[in-house]
């Protein structure tokens, strides 16, 4: 499976944590409840392979931006 193939509601919550939001905060805004984030987050982190919210949060972040990159023709 490739890691960045998330769902887009996972993806969405990705961006948030990168964005610093806390799981209410994203919770909020997404009209979920914190929990929903909760498992968003620990199934995005398992299928990342990450060691957690942060560094899922960071390699989502340097996955964006070369996809950004990429797109731009760089």
């Amino acid at each position: 499976m490739n890691p960045w193939d998330l769902p887009p509601r996972m993806q969405t919550v990705l961006q948030y944590l990168t964005d610093g939001l806390s799981s209410k905060q994203i919770a909020d805004r997404m009209g979920v409840t914190p929990k929903t984030i909760e498992a968003y987050r620990s199934e995005a982190i398992e299928r990342m392979y990450a060691k957690n919210s942060l560094h899922a949060a960071v390699m989502w972040d340097r996955h964006a931006r070369k996809a950004d990159q990429a797109i731009a023709g760089r």
